[in-house]
């Protein structure tokens, strides 16, 4: 008395899609990291170092702050992070009543598997830029005003010629 597939194929195909989700590990980039960088960076990014600690990146998080590494990989029992994500004491938790939503059931699951799973991160992450090193916050500065390439020097009146006859001779075209 064997049970028709079509039966037990839905059953199977629930089986499988739950041990899947089971298994798929944390990834840092599209779900750790932005839940950070939502929830963290504006007191621990490039513009604001709160108790000297940058959660921009993995490796700045082990390197951490006044109080030490922020995380332990393979150990969330010990990572500071998930224990001030996850406390219900308003005085401790992170990010503060005032200055950002807490983390949910679910967020904070994710962030200890993913602790669990050792932390990875991609081996070239960087920081996030400082935006005071935008080009629009640094102070002006005049190029320097290229040799005259032009046949004629008559045609120079500004500086502004002298670099329009210069990409004119460095593209070899007639004026």
């Amino acid at each position: 008395d064997l049970i028709p597939p079509v039966r037990w194929f839905p059953w199977a195909i629930l089986v499988i899609a739950t041990l899947h989700r089971a298994c798929a590990a944390v990834d840092y980039a599209t779900q750790i990291r932005p839940l950070l960088q939502e929830r963290c960076f504006s007191c621990h990014g490039a513009l604001k170092q709160k108790s000297n600690l940058r959660l921009d990146t993995v490796e700045l998080m082990l390197r951490g702050g006044k109080s030490g590494p922020a995380l332990v990989p393979g150990k969330p029992e010990s990572s500071p992070i998930l224990e001030r994500v996850s406390t219900t004491d308003p005085e401790d938790r992170m990010p503060p009543e005032h200055e950002g939503q807490s983390y949910s059931a679910a967020q904070v699951s994710q962030l200890r598997e993913w602790i669990a799973a050792g932390a990875p991160a991609p081996v070239d992450e960087r920081p996030e830029a400082d935006p005071r090193e935008h080009w629009a916050f640094r102070p002006r500065t005049r190029p320097p005003v290229p040799g005259t390439a032009a046949q004629d020097p008559s045609r120079i009146r500004n500086p502004i010629d002298s670099f329009l006859e210069s990409a004119r001779a460095t593209q070899q075209l007639p004026p």
